[in-house]
């Protein structure tokens, strides 16, 4: 019995360096990897159970502070508001989605001149047809939440990029 048990413990304390291993490697050049990442290990999190919630969430902070400093792009999920983001030159995906990850951050100005230059008809356009975009930026620092009304993940990024991918 006790040999099973620690078959068992190598088995899992290697699949786990492993996965680690794989997740750091390589994260500054492929920022889309790293969202996924998250969301895998924000996944983890949410659905366990009980008894290794506190675990997950113990991961998932680790991984977050390896990741500060290094870029991170999101999928085509979020909506804008490019009159908020005109105004306000910053973003703040609370106001738009209630998703699990939310993004904090002035708006790279790059950006806002790609906006201003497809003129005032793509901006109405983007408005009425509440087009998705995905972003992206370097992560300055985060938050973790967990409240009776779910858990979430806040990243905060130096300059948030707008891209609207077909």
């Amino acid at each position: 019995m006790n040999n099973i048990r620690i078959f068992l413990i190598i088995f899992f304390a290697f699949h786990i360096g492993f996965i680690y291993t794989i997740t750091v490697a390589d994260q500054d050049s492929n920022a889309g990897n790293n969202y996924a990442i998250i969301r895998y290990k924000f996944n983890n999190w949410d659905s366990a159970l009980y008894g290794v919630r506190s675990y997950h969430r113990r991961v998932l902070n680790n991984l977050l502070i390896d990741l500060i400093g290094r870029n991170i792009k999101t999928g085509t999920d979020y909506i804008i508001s490019i009159s908020d983001i005109l105004e306000k030159k910053y973003y703040n995906s609370d106001l738009y989605n209630a998703k699990w990850l939310h993004i904090h951050g002035r708006i790279d100005e790059s950006t806002i001149k790609e906006i201003t230059d497809k003129g005032t008809g793509y901006i109405k356009e983007v408005e009425r047809n509440k087009y998705l975009f995905s972003l992206s930026g370097k992560i300055k620092k985060f938050r973790i939440i967990q409240t009776c009304a779910g858990r979430s993940v806040h990243l905060y990024l130096e300059s948030v990029q707008l891209r609207r991918d077909f």
